[in-house]
């Protein structure tokens, strides 16, 4: 698996954040209905810098805004 997924290239993404949700439920045995995205966005790292998964979650790049901008 790499360390860094990019999400456009996904085609249902919605998926992609649903098996990352299971993932962390069957490690810490939650119910997947009891938990929530949180989302941190790290300006200062580039995708190809990215070397090691991070210890829960998933590291992805390419999200873009449509109607809205970034401040």
């Amino acid at each position: 698996m790499p360390p860094a997924y990019w999400l456009s290239g996904f085609f249902f993404p919605q998926a992609f954040f649903t098996g990352a949700m299971q993932n962390y439920a069957r490690k810490y045995v939650l119910a997947i209905d009891e938990l929530s995205f949180d989302f941190k966005v790290y300006d200062e790292i580039e995708p190809q810098d990215v070397s090691d998964k991070p210890e829960d979650g998933i590291f992805c790049y390419g999200m873009y805004f449509e109607g809205a901008r970034w401040n």
